[in-house]
């Protein structure tokens, strides 16, 4: 099996003039990686980056305008970006709205 290593770094994303409060990251991915997902090397950092904004957001684990920042989006931008993907928006969770429907 091969493996390709990728900088995950601001530059990658299209961030340029990185922020002096960002970390940069390396990973190694399998060669096979690139094609399941269709997308050359230089694509998947941002595809990562969008991703694991968008599963944290809807873990409630960081709230919207986070994850827009993460994704390296406007916060306008993320919306559509989940409209895209056809993501919920709202994230609900459960006992919250058990608790709201008996408070009704």
């Amino acid at each position: 099996m091969h493996v390709h290593g990728l900088s995950v770094c601001a530059m990658m994303f299209g961030m340029e003039n990185r922020r002096s409060d960002m970390t940069s990251v390396e990973i190694v991915l399998p060669d096979s990686l690139f094609a399941a997902l269709r997308k050359a090397p230089h694509e998947v950092p941002r595809e990562m980056r969008i991703a694991a904004s968008i599963h944290w957001y809807q873990q409630s684990a960081i709230s919207m305008e986070r994850a827009a920042e993460v994704a390296g989006m406007t916060r306008p931008e993320f919306l559509a970006e989940l409209a895209r993907r056809r993501v919920d928006v709202f994230v609900v969770d459960e006992e919250d709205l058990a608790r709201e429907l008996r408070n009704a």
